[in-house]
């Protein structure tokens, strides 16, 4: 994701985290999301401008409620 938001700077990013992800187990899930929200906090700030977070395709019928609330409450602590 680097390379995408260097190359663009007027726009956005949008649907860049694995929804197949959200369907494992909660621990599993979670190792998968930290290692996702430790690259993006890597990226400078100005570098990610217009980064929308979301999922690639959306949620799956099974994914588990546990694992979406987390995504939700855990982003908008961090990036808000």
């Amino acid at each position: 994701m680097d390379h995408w938001f260097k190359e663009i700077n007027n726009g956005f990013i949008q649907g860049n985290f694995n929804q197949e992800s959200m369907v494992k187990d909660h621990d599993e899930f979670k190792k998968d999301f930290d290692i996702y929200v430790d690259h993006i906090q890597s990226i400078n700030e100005k570098d990610r401008a217009g980064w929308v977070c979301g999922l690639g395709h959306g949620i799956l019928k099974d994914t588990p409620e546990e694992n979406v609330h987390y995504f939700i409450e855990t982003i908008r602590k961090i990036f808000s």
